[in-house]
């Protein structure tokens, strides 16, 4: 049976893909607020670097096809916010999350078809902390968190925290 968390990994980078088009708050939309409103937390992906202090949030919300997405990037007092609509890099990034591989959730002893001599990935950037609600293959959810400096998960938060501080905001 397929594991579920590769579903909810995949939800989490798109989230974090959202992050990826955004503007400082001065050059952004201001119908768009400051900070992202309370709502359903399994629409969100929270994601905070150890090192560096960004600090990154996305909401996504159902719509009637598809799905929409505002994302929020804080270091300090500056503030970066965009949506996929003005962003396409952010959209980009929060698909790009679905196409990561999968987590395996168990120590390294217990992962299924571990090469003996396998290693670290070579990447290696700030510590990533990443929170999302993950979905089961039975549709019933759970909070989910990654850390780590290495690896795809850790690369792909730090390039959409980077893609939204560098949008422009402007509509695509």
């Amino acid at each position: 049976m397929p594991s579920p968390v590769p579903d909810q990994i995949l939800v989490l980078i798109a989230a974090v893909t959202t992050v990826l088009g955004a503007a400082p708050v001065e050059a952004q939309d201001q119908s768009l607020p400051a900070a992202p409103p309370p709502g359903n937390p399994s629409y969100r992906i929270t994601a905070h670097a150890e090192t560096g202090g960004d600090r990154m949030e996305i909401v996504m919300e159902p719509a009637a096809a598809s799905w929409t997405a505002a994302a929020w990037v804080w270091r300090g007092d500056t503030v970066w916010r965009t949506r996929d609509s003005d962003c396409p890099a952010l959209r980009a990034a929060l698909e790009e999350l679905a196409d990561l591989p999968p987590v395996q959730p168990a120590p390294w002893p217990l992962q299924p078809r571990r090469p003996p001599d396998a290693i670290a990935p070579g990447w290696l950037g700030p510590m990533w902390g990443i929170r999302t609600v993950a979905v089961m293959p039975d549709w019933s959810t759970f909070e989910v968190e990654i850390q780590g400096a290495t690896g795809v998960y850790s690369r792909w938060a730090h390039q959409t925290a980077s893609a939204v501080r560098g949008c422009d905001g402007a509509a695509s």
